[in-house]
């Protein structure tokens, strides 16, 4: 509801063409409405799969695997690794860690709080 960005990274069977990322970065229609803008991009790839990284601030429920769908990519794994001023990249899955006192500032400043 804050509207903060979220970072995630998708791993997707296959190539993904220029006209799919040009539609995931306008918005794809979903039970909702049209989701914002979001910014994609291609970060490598492996094997068959490509790699994208996906910067939303909607956070709808599985939206990313969502608009994937809409735009005919199927996604085999995908992990949240940033949340409004917040890197959780190197925090093992499955694990959590107490924030420090700056980065719940940067927090509340990224959400207007603070």
């Amino acid at each position: 509801r804050f509207e903060v960005d979220k970072t995630y990274i998708a791993r997707v069977k296959g190539k993904v063409a220029p006209g799919v990322l040009r539609r995931l970065r306008e918005g794809v229609d979903l039970e909702e409405g049209r989701t914002s803008p979001a910014r994609v991009k291609v970060v490598g790839s492996e094997g068959d799969s490509t790699v994208l990284e996906f910067v939303i601030h909607q956070g709808w429920k599985r939206q990313i695997r969502r608009m994937c769908d809409v735009v005919g990519l199927q996604v085999t794994d995908l992990m949240r690794t940033r949340l409004g001023p917040l890197s959780i990249e190197k925090l093992p899955e499955g694990k959590w860690r107490e924030m420090t006192p700056s980065e719940v500032d940067a927090l509340f400043k990224a959400l207007g709080l603070g």
